[in-house]
């Protein structure tokens, strides 16, 4: 696992600029992933990996971004994959790079909810890209695993995290604020952790697998 420390720069955090024009998103609930948001790079069922057709083979190729700006998520439930507020899926092999990100938003009182189920707010999994710049993650729970605030897995997979607060998020096992799995990069500038905890498990603020 490969984990930049905090760095010094000051934080440009303020979360008085982010109410006017923010979209909320409130009390969502999957069986799966993503409480109120899910993303894919992945290509649909029956999509054939060996097909020759000049379309796949352009996509292949491509990078896939998304932004999502000035959101709210709060009080949202995901079971069985986690990712309380929001489960990012990477493309695997089919596309180039899967960038989201993710600016002046708040995931707030959101949970994974099933056992073994990470990332109370953000699940970051199969070679997806995370950035995410000043927002807060705030209050959620994974209830029955790891990654209270953001769980990132599978080899590829990365966050960068920018002038952003993750505070009083609790995982009844490891990683009360961020879980990076190995293989992950993490890289984490001006972020405040603060009052988190993992209940049953190592690092209540940060913990690499």
């Amino acid at each position: 696992t490969s984990f930049a420390k905090t760095s010094i720069r000051p934080s440009t955090y303020d979360a008085s600029n982010m109410q006017a024009s923010t979209t909320w998103m409130e009390r969502n609930n999957a069986t799966q992933g993503g409480g109120s948001v899910h993303v894919s790079c992945a290509y649909p069922p029956g999509e054939d990996e060996g097909s020759s057709s000049a379309a796949l083979v352009n996509e292949k190729n491509k990078d896939i971004s998304i932004t999502l700006e000035n959101i709210g998520v709060r009080e949202s439930r995901a079971n069985v994959r986690g990712g309380g507020a929001m489960y990012v899926q990477g493309g695997t092999n089919r596309t180039a790079k899967c960038v989201t990100t993710v600016l002046r938003s708040m995931f707030d009182q959101n949970s994974a909810t099933a056992p073994g189920a990470d990332g109370g707010a953000v699940s970051v999994v199969g070679g997806a890209k995370l950035n995410m710049r000043a927002s807060r993650i705030a209050g959620n729970r994974a209830v029955g695993g790891s990654g209270a605030g953001i769980t990132v897995k599978g080899s590829g997979t990365e966050i960068l995290v920018e002038d952003t607060r993750i505070e009083d998020n609790v995982a009844s096992l490891g990683a009360g604020g961020v879980q990076l799995s190995s293989g992950c990069v993490g890289k984490l500038y001006g972020v405040r952790l603060e009052r988190n905890l993992a209940e049953n498990g190592n690092g209540g603020g940060v913990e690499c697998i």
